[in-house]
């Protein structure tokens, strides 16, 4: 075999494996970054059934739940369609409820001082970034303003990070973001830095969810199904200079 065959033949492979890797999809751990934020506590998962973020025993539940599904079905470690998306989270509301059973009459008593205040309102109380964000939904209606945007952001793996944020009333983000491939991604990894921002989930452009985020340092993960696909969008009222938001 001749030195010039040897080279051409090395290079064709240098090729070839250069194909190879470009091809990988770069969302291939979303599910596993996922995890791995929740568990270095730099992330949390919202749960629409109990109206909060999980615990981190919840949490480990639900990617319990959801790895048992995939090795039923067969599914690959990075696929998670909404249906086992919605039978993990389901896993999480019944062990929960089961649990909460035998702490009914803790609640009653804390019902039964009118006078003070839920720990929830005293939170609210105390965190005015938490209300002013709060106040931008009103009996459930869609946010005021003329900046909601209409412009789409496909991610297909990567995480955006907005420009700096600045000016008094409303401010939106530029794009509504959606996603390439769903299966790969079945919740919204949001992150707000420096201010509170509302996360707006939507099916074309009904609007499904609408969440507070708080500058926490953390991903915070929503649902990016609902019987169907979803997209997203910020609002911040009265943004601090500088803030800004990430999703991926």
């Amino acid at each position: 075999m001749s030195k010039k065959f040897v080279v051409v033949m090395l290079f064709a492979a240098t090729i070839g494996l250069g194909l190879c890797l470009g091809m990988t999809p770069s969302h291939a751990a979303s599910i596993a970054q996922m995890q791995a934020n929740v568990s270095a506590d730099t992330g949390a998962i919202y749960s629409e059934e109990l109206g909060r973020d999980m615990t981190k025993d919840e949490a480990k539940l639900y990617f319990d739940t959801v790895h048992q599904e995939q090795s039923k079905l067969g599914l690959p470690a990075d696929q998670v369609p909404e249906n086992v998306d919605k039978a993990a989270r389901q896993a999480v509301e019944k062990s929960t409820k089961e649990a909460k059973g035998a702490d009914q009459v803790v609640v009653k008593h804390v019902k039964a001082d009118k006078k003070a205040d839920s720990p929830v309102v005293k939170h609210l109380k105390a965190d005015k970034k938490v209300t002013k964000t709060l106040l931008s939904q009103k009996n459930g209606q869609p946010l005021s303003g003329t900046s909601i945007p209409t412009d789409a952001k496909t991610l297909n793996g990567e995480t955006y990070k907005s420009e700096p944020f600045s000016g008094d009333g409303w401010r939106y983000s530029g794009y509504y973001f959606q996603y390439k491939d769903y299966v790969a991604n079945p919740s919204f990894g949001v992150r707000v830095n420096n201010d509170s921002f509302n996360f707006i989930t939507r099916r074309n452009t009904a609007k499904i969810g609408s969440y507070v985020v708080q500058p926490d340092g953390k991903f915070h993960y929503y649902p990016s199904t609902n019987a169907g696909n979803l997209n997203g969008y910020f609002s911040t009222l009265d943004p601090v200079g500088g803030s800004y938001y990430e999703i991926n």
